[in-house]
């Protein structure tokens, strides 16, 4: 089935200035459950890297990138840790870091800060909210109302699907 709001997201990114070749690499998804095998075995480092290693980048722009990612996730502390060493809130950081490594356009995040206790759910939209202030457009789907309601954002609330208020 055609889905015409992919069709349109992609039109707006080539009004934009962002050409056909770019439209994916300019996207980045953050997943509503984070995403990390149990067994994956590689530390937070190579995880975050990971997208930097696949586009072919030297080593010297994935190291300062990857660098750059853990500071703003507060992850300095976790690079040499395995997944099963990362508490949930640090693991979902390392997803948020993993995401914009690669200086995306747009942050699509499905429930975030979902399965998190408030303190690193709150952290979690700081990390998002700096992102948002870098030129990066986030855009957040939540249930959790009171994680926002203070925030000076747009929020745009959905009802079955509809439009309530924006």
């Amino acid at each position: 089935m055609l889905d015409v709001r992919k069709i349109r997201l992609i039109l707006e990114l080539r009004e934009a200035g962002i050409s056909n070749s770019n439209v994916l690499s300019a996207i980045e998804i953050i997943p509503r459950e984070q995403f990390i095998p149990e067994n994956y075995r590689n530390q937070s480092y190579e995880n975050i890297a990971l997208p930097l290693h696949i586009n072919g980048l030297g080593r010297k722009k994935i190291k300062d990138n990857v660098e750059e990612a853990l500071e703003l996730a507060d992850l300095l502390d976790c690079q040499n840790k395995y997944p099963n060493q990362l508490s949930g809130g640090e693991q979902q950081r390392v997803c948020i870091a993993r995401a914009i490594v690669k200086n995306p356009e747009l942050i699509l995040a499905d429930e975030p800060t979902g399965n998190l206790d408030p303190a690193a759910a709150h952290k979690i939209l700081k990390i998002l909210e700096q992102i948002n202030k870098e030129g990066t457009t986030v855009i957040m789907a939540t249930h959790n109302y009171k994680l926002i309601s203070d925030r000076d954002h747009r929020i745009i609330e959905l009802k079955s699907g509809s439009l309530v208020s924006s």
